[in-house]
């Protein structure tokens, strides 16, 4: 939903999903405005809102990331982002897979 909210009309996002043995992925790449470093660096953090402004207008509590991450890693994984101004941003989510009992 984030690369809906702040992506631009033409903008492509594409997700992808991969598992092997030792993790499942899950990605999100846009070709929206992108983030810049500071931005990046706290936006897991509760409350936290970038500079971009949603394309329209939505409203953002800026809790979202932050319970992705917490529950990411609640299940022994983690979520990082990769962002480049003007050409886009990836999220990517990694998971262990479950064992077999």
């Amino acid at each position: 939903s984030k690369a809906i909210k702040f992506c631009s009309y033409g903008d492509s996002i594409a997700i992808q999903g991969w598992a092997t043995e030792a993790e499942a992925v899950i990605s999100v790449v846009d070709s929206g405005p992108g983030m810049s470093e500071a931005d990046c660096t706290d936006l897991f953090k509760p409350y936290k809102r970038g500079r971009n402004n949603p394309t329209a207008k939505e409203h953002s509590s800026g809790l979202g990331l932050s319970i992705v991450q917490r529950l990411t890693k609640a299940l022994g994984g983690e979520i990082v982002v990769e962002s480049h101004m003007g050409v886009g941003t990836t999220f990517r989510v990694r998971l262990a897979p479950a064992s077999a009992t």
